[in-house]
């Protein structure tokens, strides 16, 4: 639930197809996720974001490839489909992998993106952090994805289980990400919503540091740097 969609996952695309097949669906007909595990890695590999957790979110939004809204109009996700009008209002795309790599888009770019409204966090979350403040009206649909990707993972070998370090801040003001590890260092974004106070951000540590004085973790961050760290 904590793990920041700016992540990878270790799954091939023929592991998903295998989830999908184990889950008893064996055509197109029965499930429009069949078959579609490349559309899941294309999306990781375009916009940076974890497909096993798309993936999850997928399973979680159509049942698994079943639904209404899946099977008339490729949609995996639900976007679109208000509470007031789900069917009518729902997006349709003209293939599965064009909703997949919609929703990575809209994830990677907007929810995930430190300057956007909607960044509480880029991690999947609840109503506390994370996309699940903005995404969904389900208070629980954060913890449902996080729940299928982790029971999918425990099924199919434990690819992913603990393959990342995760930090969690769990301080109500805002964090700086800065560029080097000294109080003096330009800033390279902050860990807060631009307009409400957000505790628990978390990123991916992969070191632990000291210097000058203090104790410095390097992250992965929430945006793409070039070289020489700037966004």
């Amino acid at each position: 639930m904590y793990l920041p969609n700016h992540s990878m996952t270790k799954y091939t695309a023929d592991d998903f197809n295998q989830i999908i097949i184990s889950k008893g669906y064996n055509s197109k007909s029965q499930s429009v996720m069949y078959g579609e595990g490349a559309s899941f890695i294309a999306s990781q590999d375009k916009y940076g974001v974890n497909a096993m957790l798309t993936f999850a979110a997928a399973l979680n939004e159509s049942a698994s490839g079943t639904s209404w809204i899946a099977k008339n109009k490729n949609n995996l996700f639900g976007h679109g489909a208000y509470d007031s009008c789900p069917k009518e209002c729902a997006t349709t795309y003209a293939t599965v992998a064009d909703s997949v790599l919609a929703h990575a888009k809209m994830t990677g770019q907007g929810y995930n993106d430190p300057s956007d409204w909607r960044f509480y966090g880029s991690h999947y979350g609840n109503k506390a952090s994370g996309m699940n403040v903005k995404y969904a009206t389900d208070p629980y649909w954060g913890e449902k994805a996080a729940s299928n990707a982790f029971n999918n993972d425990k099924k199919f070998g434990s690819q992913d289980f603990k393959s990342n370090t995760i930090g969690v801040k769990t301080v109500i003001n805002s964090v700086p990400v800065k560029k080097e590890p000294k109080e003096s260092s330009s800033v390279i974004y902050n860990l807060k919503n631009n307009s409400y106070n957000v505790e628990k951000i978390p990123l991916i540590v992969f070191d632990k540091i000291t210097a000058n004085g203090y104790d410095w973790y390097k992250v992965y961050t929430d945006v793409a740097l070039d070289d020489n760290q700037n966004k």
